[in-house]
């Protein structure tokens, strides 16, 4: 091993009471990250969709589940259709909204705010 790589883990043994909490932080951070990304699905599709799929899963019939999967995916494309629609509508919503703003006074966006109050 590379005398440097020993120089560095013989200062950090000789000084953990410094590195300690820089390392818990850093596990804490990684830990929410996990927890953050993990823990953030949207549900795709309402209850009774959900229970019409538990139910053609019950039956065991081809028909019936291959039924409510296509309903399913049908469900999943239209919410994110909509959603993609909603951030487009968003978007074109802010680029009017500054477009609107650089053509008026200061005078005139304080009383546009004051009035939405």
């Amino acid at each position: 091993m590379p005398i440097f790589i020993l120089d560095i883990i013989g200062w950090i043994v000789a000084h953990w009471r410094l590195i300690l909490p820089y390392a818990l932080a850093l596990v804490l951070i990684v830990a929410f990250g996990i927890y953050w990304s993990c823990g953030r699905s949207t549900p795709k599709l309402d209850e009774a969709q959900i229970q019409r799929n538990q139910e053609a899963v019950r039956s065991g019939e081809q028909k019936r589940m291959e039924e409510a999967y296509v309903e399913s995916k049908v469900a999943e494309k239209k919410i994110d259709a909509n959603r993609a629609d909603a951030e487009l509508q968003t978007m074109k919503a802010k680029q009017a909204a500054r477009e609107e703003a650089r053509g008026k006074t200061n005078e005139q966006l304080a009383a546009e705010l004051e009035a939405l109050k």
